[in-house]
């Protein structure tokens, strides 16, 4: 059972990417699923402002994230952190990832000449000029004889998130929903991490990520509830700094047409 699980999910960003290969039982659900994403193709984004792109350079301490519309962040702090839901410049410290390894040729003239060229999981994403980022830092204290106090050491009761505004399909469509993320440093004092996840499936099929040091992109395939709004929410849930950027959501149609 395991085995078969294992073949079934290793051609996905993360298992929850389809709805039904969460489980062994659902594997022929999810057969069916990929049988249907592989006759179809996406046409188009639909989802408005998920490049998180301004009119103008953020200020270096980032622009607020309602600079958009429809976009709203969320902060539930009761620990000893604060939180900060922020659009940057791309071009801020840290958002970038370094360039691509330079292809090497190999000079050997007894050796057959070849390229060595950086793997395919190195590709980078278009960033453009903004990138949404979620920082969670630990809230400096004291202890009763005036000596700095430790860092809360785990998280139960702090998230700070980005919700976005919900995008239309028809109810019933097969979508692709797709983000890049880049979590440079493991997250701290909380399992989870970062919590990416849309409102068909909700937060228990949404992907958790606590470290990421290159852009990853994710995609995952949703069947579009009945009213025919999905939206996304990313949510960070310990100490660190997430990233995120091109989000997507595409109508998947027949290849044929």
């Amino acid at each position: 059972m395991r085995a078969d699980w294992d073949r079934a999910v290793q051609s996905l960003d993360a298992p929850s990417a389809s709805p039904f290969a969460v489980s062994f039982y659902s594997l022929p659900q999810h057969y069916a699923l990929a049988a249907e994403v592989r006759a179809s193709r996406p046409a188009g984004n639909g989802f408005p402002h998920g490049g998180f792109e301004l009119n103008a350079k953020a200020p270096a301490a980032g622009a607020a994230i309602d600079s958009l519309p429809g976009w709203k962040a969320r902060k539930t702090i009761l620990d000893a952190a604060d939180g900060v839901v922020a659009i940057l410049n791309s071009d801020a410290p840290g958002v970038a990832d370094p360039p691509l390894p330079s292809i090497v040729l190999n000079t050997d003239r007894n050796a057959p000449l070849r390229a060595t060229l950086p793997p395919p999981d190195l590709r980078r994403p278009n960033l453009c000029n903004h990138t949404l980022s979620l920082v969670i830092a630990p809230r400096p204290g004291v202890e009763k004889d005036g000596s700095p106090a430790a860092p809360t050491q785990a998280l139960e009761r702090a998230v700070v998130a980005a919700d976005s505004p919900a995008a239309d399909f028809a109810p019933g469509a097969l979508v692709r929903v797709s983000f890049w993320v880049k979590v440079p440093a493991p997250v701290q004092a909380a399992a989870d991490g970062l919590v990416a996840f849309d409102s068909a499936g909700g937060e228990p099929l949404g992907v958790r990520v606590r470290y990421q040091p290159t852009w990853k992109q994710y995609n995952l395939y949703r069947r579009v509830p009945a009213d025919g709004k999905i939206s996304m929410t990313f949510a960070l849930t310990g100490f660190g700094v997430a990233y995120i950027d091109d989000v997507r959501i595409e109508p998947m149609v027949s290849a044929g047409n």
